[in-house]
């Protein structure tokens, strides 16, 4: 496959990122934010769905043109994972005072707030 200066690359790839990462799917070259960069779907794996990956030139040290065949053996081999969502876990509601959960306001007198002990007042 030959590559003239300008044209798009779009081809199964394996691509070869600093830092020993290999991936292997369909490559497109794409302009994010005025900048190049190289999309990277990689196809669904017996691990994981099929995902997008965007890197800039300076992150790849090579490409490799492969065969479809090839690309989706190597992503089952090679085994990339998506981006995981990471969620925080969930806070507790903040405690009410007795007033809030009767609904009534600071001041007013109510037989269940006069039952609890250890009722406080909001009032600032």
């Amino acid at each position: 496959m030959s590559q003239n200066e300008g044209e798009k690359l779009e081809s199964w790839c394996l691509i070869e990122l600093f830092g020993h990462q290999r991936l292997a799917g369909f490559v497109s070259s794409v302009t994010l934010a005025g900048a190049p960069m190289f999309r990277i779907d990689i196809p669904a794996t017996s691990q994981s769905e099929a995902y997008t990956r965007f890197y800039g030139p300076g992150a790849i040290y090579g490409i490799s043109p492969v065969t479809e065949e090839v690309a989706r053996a190597m992503a089952e081999q090679i085994r990339s994972r998506p981006v995981q969502i990471y969620e925080l876990p969930q806070l507790r509601a903040p405690q009410q005072s007795t007033h809030q959960r009767c609904q009534h306001l600071p001041g007013e007198s109510c037989s269940r707030c006069e039952d609890d002990e250890g009722y406080e007042d909001d009032e600032p």
